[in-house]
């Protein structure tokens, strides 16, 4: 997709880096990081992004056919680790309220932080944390697919309002995220259960460390953590940790 940077308007708390094309607008902004050069609020957006990565290092297709909204967040944060590990799930809810906001769709949430449209993945997220100069640095990479053909695996946002989605997202996020307030565990998790792309007792398939087991899928547990029962036992999961998928 072609992007104007103009058109974020003075309400966008970033600095803005825009490139026709990049590897990785996340990698960009962690090399910056490192090298001591963002000190604000940074945000990056490519037109064409070549070499994405998601969870666990995987690939993420950057299909042009997809006409793919690729981009990356960064700012400074003064709390603990432990803290962070905790946005994930609720940064994926405020993801899906302005998905719904800005576009036509009916979207659902999978564990940790993917949208899904008709079944089909349309958007993700990947939240990664870079130290440098003694202050731990947020990046968040988001992508989202602004269209698929007919026979694409993957699903799409429809008619996204692309500028004033990112300017109230991106207003939300740097506020959650640098705020060490943390919502109510009981209300996300019953907001989560409202659009949440699995269904309580739904067989499903996890992949962890190379292996695939089935069990039954009961939701995420105070820890933001997905419940799995496996073999009679149930399981809890980190995040990153594993994967898990329907059985179709």
């Amino acid at each position: 997709m072609h992007f104007d940077p103009n058109a974020l308007g003075t309400e966008f708390p970033f600095d803005v880096f825009h490139f026709s094309s990049i590897d990785s607008t996340s990698r960009y902004l962690k090399d910056e990081i490192t090298q001591g050069k963002i000190k604000k609020p940074t945000f990056c957006i490519a037109d064409e992004q070549t070499a994405g990565y998601g969870q666990r290092e995987r690939s993420w297709n950057a299909d042009k056919a997809l006409s793919p909204l690729t981009c990356s967040f960064t700012f400074s944060v003064d709390y603990p680790l432990d803290k962070l590990l905790l946005k994930s799930v609720p940064v994926a809810l405020i993801l899906h309220r302005l998905l719904s906001k800005y576009s036509q769709g009916n979207y659902q949430v999978k564990w940790p932080n993917d949208i899904y449209a008709n079944g089909l993945k349309a958007a993700g997220c990947l939240i990664e944390l870079v130290k440098a100069d003694k202050r731990m640095y947020v990046v968040f990479g988001l992508g989202i697919n602004l269209s698929a053909p007919n026979d694409s695996l993957y699903g799409f946002v429809k008619e996204l309002d692309i500028y004033h989605f990112l300017t109230e997202f991106g207003n939300e996020l740097i506020t959650f995220f640098m705020s060490e307030e943390t919502e109510v565990a009981k209300k996300i998790i019953s907001d989560w259960r409202d659009v949440d792309y699995f269904s309580p007792g739904e067989l499903v398939i996890v992949e962890d460390k190379g292996e695939h087991v089935k069990g039954r899928y009961y939701g995420l547990n105070n820890f933001f953590q997905p419940q799995v029962q496996i073999d009679g036992e149930l399981k809890s999961f980190m995040t990153g940790q594993v994967s898990i998928r329907k059985i179709i």
